[in-house]
């Protein structure tokens, strides 16, 4: 019995020595536990709010990487590493999903919840045995937080929490959900892979990867469904992050430079509203707060070591090279964002290049780039169906349309004219950024980067729209050249704003006004002074009509058959690229064929065979075949099969008259 008691003793002591050693991995674990109960506990009450566990997800995902990587990405205490977990969660999750997609490891799409959560347990217990007990310590804390901090924390979470109802309000109906993004993600969590070959849905989104949509899947898994509306919340929950860590970076500044980078700050994230098309399924906003994210990390390492540094190159390179991944004309961008981290780097890196180059992480960061680099041109080489041109899609600057000077300065006088009519909050911005030069009282290296940064990748658009003279009303250019939105307070932040009452009044004066500004304009147009309801939040249910005719479509086609929809834009031309051809072309998925096209009405039946189309969708027939007027009537929506018929070859004849076609009826619009 003695020793028995003994044993027991001694057991118990050794538990309680670990516990005691272990104590901040314990809290931290207790803590997730505690974090997940309180988001399955809303999100069961309220399954529209599911949304939240995607961000639950992300902190989770990166909450080790966060620690490991805290030498070059740092933060002070617990709310510092919860959102630079968030950061490096939305960084790694999708390069994840790419890699093992890629390899064919599609197991991870069709399990994406359970997946993150295992990656997440298992990096949070590498804590037990890899990191430090003394080291995490002093990071499980809360830290000094003033009442003014605690105040402007309110104001954030306030008007997140007003987007979040905005957004889960209505449903947002934009272009790039039923031509990229939204297709996108789609086929995914249908599918439960990468596109492949077979999604000729629309061969232009070849030349992007997936990288963007899979947020968006993983969010249709929380939910089982296909959520658009409530998929697009992740614009909102970014936009919260960027304000948070930009905010984070200024706490140790004066209530005059709190009050000033906040408020711009609100500018911003109201702006963002329109230009950046904050409620729908647009990369932009993603591509902004990575942008953030790399200027953080660039002028944050004010320390660099050769030990650590192969940390902060693998983090620099991957988020300069997501966007490549983004977009294939982001290419541009990530050369850009290279170059600038060469030139901040370059005499750190030649005064230690020899002892950097011998540490195994520096070649390890350089291999993992070049490895997913590679496999992301073998994808699209050989299974995305598309050519190494295309892959990198050079004309996005190098091509010019005109070679006149005068056709140039007047295409930049019609662009500056656009500019102020469609982006005046980032012009006024620029403005602002502009004029914080004049409070740099001395040399100061972050604050010449970021500002010298952002005016040169905001030309990086304007420059390309006129050397190509690109159609203004396509609305693109206002998101490409706004990917700088969250430089702006960034750069000011590093300005010195000396201490003054006057100056101090007039900052509380400009931040309650564009408090106020902001909040009326999103507030007052929400319905919150009758009954609010929430959208159920698919396009589906506010887009019924189409949904039904695509079902009809497939009735009589059969759903194998592969259809060409072409929509009549004139007397000369047909397209796909019109309402309501996109939102047909959305719920007709993998029905649907051929990229985005305007050609001559003369070449439909041609280009439909060149895509191997069974049948041509024509929508609001205008009397645009040559004597077809008794077989088409105008203002209908016709189904041409084409698997039986034949051209007609006289020339006084219908060409589509020895064609079965089915009349739909009067037009669908």
């Amino acid at each position: 019995p003695k020793l028995y008691s003994g044993k027991t003793a001694t057991k118990k002591k050794l538990m309680n020595n670990f516990i005691r050693s272990k104590r901040p991995q314990l809290i931290i674990v207790i803590g997730f536990l505690a974090a997940y109960l309180i988001v399955f506990t809303i999100t069961t009450l309220a399954t529209s709010l599911k949304v939240i566990e995607f961000a639950f997800l992300t902190i989770a995902f990166g909450f080790a990487p966060a620690y490991y990587f805290r030498s070059v990405f740092k933060f002070r205490n617990i709310v510092g590493w919860i959102l630079h977990a968030s950061v490096l969660g939305l960084l790694f999750i999708p390069f994840l999903f790419l890699f093992l997609g890629w390899l064919k490891f599609n197991l991870i799409f069709e399990y994406s919840v359970p997946a993150l959560y295992l990656f997440s347990i298992i990096g949070v217990f590498s804590l037990f045995f890899l990191a430090e007990d003394d080291e995490i310590e002093p990071y499980i804390y809360f830290g000094d937080i003033n009442k003014i901090d605690m105040l402007i924390l309110f104001i954030f979470l306030a008007l997140s929490g007003l987007l979040t109802l905005q957004n889960f309000n209505d449903v947002y109906i934009h272009w790039d959900v039923f031509k990229f993004w939204g297709l996108d993600a789609k086929y995914i969590y249908e599918q439960n892979q990468l596109r492949d070959i077979i999604f000729h849905t629309d061969v232009m989104i070849h030349r992007y990867t997936s990288f963007h949509p899979i947020y968006y899947s993983i969010i249709y898994d929380i939910y089982g469904g296909i959520y658009e509306q409530y998929a697009a919340w992740i614009n909102i929950y970014i936009n919260l992050l960027a304000l948070l860590l930009i905010y984070g970076y200024i706490l140790d500044k004066g209530r005059i430079h709190k009050l000033i980078i906040s408020a711009i700050m609100l500018i911003v994230s109201f702006a963002a509203i329109p230009i950046m098309k904050m409620f729908s399924m647009y990369a932009d906003i993603a591509s902004a707060f990575l942008l953030l994210g790399f200027f953080l990390i660039l002028v944050d390492a004010t320390k660099k070591t050769p030990e650590t540094y192969w940390r902060r190159i693998f983090l620099l390179l991957l988020i300069a090279i997501s966007f490549y991944f983004i977009k294939s004309h982001f290419l541009y961008f990530t050369l850009i964002l290279i170059g600038i981290l060469v030139l901040f780097d370059w005499k750190f890196f030649s005064e230690q290049w020899t002892i950097i180059i011998r540490k195994r992480g520096y070649w390890f960061a350089i291999f993992s780039i070049i490895l997913l680099l590679s496999i992301r041109f073998v994808y699209f080489s050989n299974i995305g169906g598309v050519s190494g041109r295309e892959v990198v899609d050079p004309s996005f600057i190098f091509q010019t349309k005109s070679d006149s000077i005068t056709s140039f300065i007047q295409y930049f006088v019609d662009l500056l004219e656009y500019m102020i009519h469609n982006s005046t909050y980032f012009l006024g911005l620029w403005w602002l950024t502009l004029c914080s030069i004049f409070f740099v009282k001395q040399i100061n290296k972050n604050y010449i980067f970021i500002f010298l940064s952002t005016i040169l990748i905001f030309s990086m658009p304007v420059t390309s729209y006129t050397l190509r003279q690109f159609d203004l009303q396509s609305g693109s250019l206002p998101r490409y050249s706004a990917i700088v939105m969250y430089l702006f307070p960034l750069a000011i932040s590093f300005v010195h704003i000396e201490r003054d009452k006057w100056k101090n009044i007039a900052s509380m004066i400009i931040f309650v006004i564009v408090l106020f500004h902001v909040f009326l304009n999103i507030a007052w147009p929400m319905p919150l002074k009758e009954k609010f309801s929430i959208s159920n939040g698919t396009l589906q249910s506010v887009m019924t009509k189409y949904d039904q005719f695509t079902e009809n479509v497939i009735d009589i086609t059969g759903p194998d058959a592969r259809v060409l929809t072409a929509d009549d834009i004139s007397r000369e031309q047909v397209t796909n690229m019109l309402v309501p051809s996109i939102f047909i072309q959305y719920f007709m998925m993998y029905n649907s064929v051929g990229s985005q096209y305007i050609q001559p009405v003369s070449r439909l039946y041609e280009y439909a065979i060149e895509n191997n189309a069974d049948y041509i969708l024509l929508l609001s027939y205008a009397n645009s075949f040559d004597h077809c007027e008794t077989l088409f009537m105008q203002d209908h929506d016709y189904l041409i099969d084409l698997r039986k018929g034949n051209v007609q070859s006289q020339p006084e004849s219908c060409m589509y008259s020895n064609f079965d076609i089915h009349d739909l009826g009067e037009a669908i619009k």
